[in-house]
């Protein structure tokens, strides 16, 4: 005779958690550690820090509601933002961002007449031009060599990094036999930094210089001193991928982490 199943017991044992969720719980674990990571590197208060995830809690896909009954499913379920085998790359790729960022910052954010920043173009680095050519000029000064030459080695650090030179002048005409206008200028100007960084050892291909001339003021040309934090230079630090969407996220994630930063900076300055 077979023995008896017990019912009860089979009954009692539940089905258990759905397949996806023991990825999701370790896609959830990494992207915790990053904003950890990302929170050591911002070095903000815990409670702004939380007030920034919460602002972008959507970015991640990880807010729709299934219904009763539903299955899971790729348009469903929170890992439809990444494709599985992409994640390592993604987690990845956040973390050499984060990386980069805190590099530069390290790097310039206590020299005078810079800043960093992160937008849709990538990370950036601005910096006034006095800092690297004199007023009407485009041969850079002795001085500005040591500020270069990190950032070369920086560039060489990440070489998943495309870096674009651009070149900005303020509105004050310039005519002479070597720059008829402002564009000519802040062309040299982008292309000397581009050369030098080539005489580095940086392959051509990862850098391009672009001119500007007065065309994207930071400021209006009222003053000699908006006039001076007109003409700049900009590195832009951004990298091609196919996961392009999650960089923009990153981005965006960056900006605002930031933005708190700076004003909680204000907050206890005040």
């Amino acid at each position: 005779m077979p023995p008896e199943i017990n019912r009860q017991d089979d009954e009692d044992i539940g089905e258990g958690a759905p397949h996806w969720m023991v990825t999701f719980s370790d896609m959830t674990t990494l992207l915790l550690t990053f904003f950890v990571l990302l929170f050591t590197f911002a070095q903000i208060d815990l409670v702004k820090f939380r007030m920034v995830l919460g602002s972008i809690k959507e970015a991640f896909g990880v807010q729709r509601v299934t219904q009763k009954g539903q299955f899971p499913t790729a348009e469903n379920t929170p890992f439809q933002v990444f494709e599985y085998q992409k994640l390592d790359s993604v987690i990845e790729m956040f973390y050499r961002q984060a990386k980069i960022y805190k590099e530069l910052q390290k790097a310039f954010k206590n020299v005078p007449g810079v800043e960093i920043l992160v937008s849709e173009r990538g990370i950036v680095v601005r910096a006034e031009d006095k800092i690297f050519f004199d007023l009407g000029k485009a041969d850079i000064k002795p001085e500005a060599y040591p500020f270069l030459e990190k950032m070369a080695d920086i560039i060489k650090e990440f070489p998943e990094y495309k870096v674009g030179i651009e070149g900005h002048t303020c509105d004050l005409p310039i005519h002479n036999v070597r720059f008829p206008s402002n564009w000519e200028l802040s062309a040299v100007r982008a292309t000397t930094v581009l050369r030098y960084f080539v005489s580095q050892g940086i392959e051509p291909k990862r850098l391009k210089a672009i001119g500007y001339a007065d065309t994207k003021p930071l400021l209006p040309n009222t003053s000699e001193a908006n006039r001076s934090k007109n003409r700049r230079v900009e590195f832009v630090f951004s990298v091609e991928t196919e996961e392009q969407t999650f960089t923009r996220q990153f981005r965006e994630v960056l900006r605002k982490i930031e933005s708190e930063r700076l004003k909680l900076k204000t907050e206890k300055s005040s």
